[in-house]
């Protein structure tokens, strides 16, 4: 029997890839959930247009745009996910800050050691101030940081990894009630297109870490 049901989320809020996530919210509202366990992929379903000439991917998702091209042949991705003035997004998630943690996130671009030393720096900063930093770190960096907060995701070298770990995540920081969060970014090949996608949507802002001379 075909079945259609609404996403077992809050509008805005980490895609739920637990049980436990789901009771967080809609606790009340609901009376039974099927638990099978954690999400495997971690991420939304691919979203990918056919309806004119050649495919264009809407939503990059569990499905890589590597994937589709062994079977169908060349695969564009939708100019909106690169994001521009005036132009509209086609598929859910891709508007507005989206898949986001209830505290602020920044995303940090530029070599290693500099997004480091940057990270280390405004953690300090925040300590001073009062508040809590958390770091979504990648396994090769994780004991690097000097924030109260660093919880390790994956490897650069595994984006499959990353994803399915990401919303768990975010959410792990809300429970810490962290009062702002600091990423690395991730290579965009293969899994690491979705990945950087849901980071972009859950961040407040991005910082561009100059090097260092």
């Amino acid at each position: 029997v075909p079945v259609a049901a609404p996403s077992a989320n809050i509008s805005g809020r980490p895609s739920p890839t637990a049980c436990q996530h789901v009771l967080d919210d809609l606790k009340g509202r609901i009376e039974y959930i099927i638990d099978g366990g954690p999400c495997r992929i971690g991420v939304e379903s691919t979203v990918l247009d056919i309806t004119s000439g050649t495919p264009v991917i809407l939503r990059p998702g569990g499905v890589t745009r590597e994937m589709l091209e062994k079977v169908i042949g060349e695969v564009k991705t939708d100019t909106v996910l690169k994001p521009e003035d005036g132009l509209k997004p086609r598929s859910p998630g891709m508007k507005y800050r989206h898949y986001s943690p209830k505290a602020r996130m920044l995303l940090l671009e530029g070599k290693t050691e500099d997004v480091i030393e940057k990270i280390n720096s405004l953690a300090c900063e925040n300590r001073a101030n009062g508040l809590k930093t958390g770091v979504l770190a990648s396994r090769e960096n994780k004991n690097r940081y000097a924030a109260d907060v660093v919880l390790s995701i994956g490897s650069h070298d595994n984006p499959e990894e990353v994803a399915s770990r990401l919303y768990d995540f975010l959410r792990r920081f809300d429970e810490e009630k962290v009062d702002i969060i600091y990423s690395e970014t991730f290579s965009e090949e293969g899994m690491g297109m979705a990945v950087m996608n849901r980071l972009k949507k859950a961040a407040s802002g991005r910082i561009e870490v100059k090097e260092r001379r």
